[in-house]
């Protein structure tokens, strides 16, 4: 049964020491990274027993699930595409 041994011909490549950027495929740099703020619905989490803890829009207060999101990156919330689109990109103003 030697034919059926696997072989080792392909190697892996080493991963690179710093992770790139999804966005320019760019190394990332410390300063790169951004704080978020984001807002935790009230009575949920661990410690209220609720084994999940659901995340807010800054603006609307809307659950984000699986909705795209945006980072506002000068005040570091999160909000919803669709709430971006209606209230911050008319005037580009961070809220």
């Amino acid at each position: 049964m030697p034919e059926f041994t696997p072989t080792a011909e392909k190697r892996v490549e080493r991963p690179d020491i710093r992770p790139r950027s999804p966005m320019t495929g760019m190394p990332l740099r410390a300063k790169d990274l951004v704080p978020l703020s984001l807002e935790v619905q009230e009575g949920t989490g661990y410690g209220n027993g609720d084994g999940r803890t659901r995340y807010l829009c800054s603006l609307s207060k809307k659950q984000i699930g699986s909705q795209p999101c945006v980072l506002l990156k000068p005040s570091g919330v999160v909000i919803l595409e669709s709430v971006f689109e209606e209230l911050v990109k008319p005037t580009m103003r961070d809220p």
